[in-house]
């Protein structure tokens, strides 16, 4: 095979990679707290759903933020019925990636009806950064990604420096190792495993 063809490959498996390191890192936090999140592909695509709708006329960006507020809805919906309800975390983890499966298809059928394939959608252009995009097989795959591919580096250093550096990491840490000496030690575990699922389900929607 040629060198281009390789590239174009290794170029391809890193933008396929990108959703899947973003919602890793969500998940990341939810399970650093003890906890689990199971609706996480439920999030995704109900989340993938409304940016390509919102983008299709209000824009990009104005896509991503509400891919972001969707994920973080159908978390806050699974922390009050778990939290508040007492319902099975792992049965409610379920029901969101059904209902997020579900949900997304059948608004997709209503905004896209059979046979329709007029629907323009907004894409992030591709950076070029000059001499580096030319460097064979790498320059390409490495710096000629767009901006969200970075972004999603950019994510993953802040997340290491959230655990490493800040308070609210060392308590999601402690929670998670052992909750109950959290406790006597003043942290909320409920509030840290609440935040961390709201964290989780906003990054999996703007995967």
């Amino acid at each position: 095979m040629s060198i281009e063809l390789w590239a174009s490959i290794l170029a391809g498996a890193i933008v396929l990679a990108t959703p899947l390191v973003i919602a890793g890192l969500g998940e990341g936090f939810v399970e650093r707290a003890g906890r689990l999140n199971l609706g996480i592909e439920g999030m995704m695509i109900l989340g993938a759903f409304v940016a390509v709708f919102v983008a299709s006329f209000a824009g990009l960006v104005a896509g991503l933020v509400a891919a972001m507020l969707t994920g973080l809805v159908l978390a806050a919906l699974m922390n009050v019925v778990v939290y508040r309800l007492g319902a099975n975390e792992i049965v409610v983890g379920l029901a969101i990636t059904m209902l997020g499966l579900g949900l997304s298809t059948y608004l997709y059928q209503l905004w896209v009806p059979a046979g329709q394939t007029n629907v323009s959608v907004p894409t992030a252009p591709k950076l070029d950064l000059g001499i580096l995009t030319d460097i064979p097989l790498i320059g390409p795959a490495l710096f000629g990604q767009s901006p969200l591919v970075y972004g999603a580096l950019v994510l993953a250093i802040a997340a290491w420096a959230v655990f490493r550096f800040t308070r609210f990491g060392l308590q999601v840490r402690a929670v998670g190792a052992d909750p109950t000496s959290a406790a006597l030690r003043g942290v909320r575990p409920r509030q840290i495993g609440a935040r961390t699922l709201l964290i989780g389900g906003a990054l999996a929607g703007l995967a």
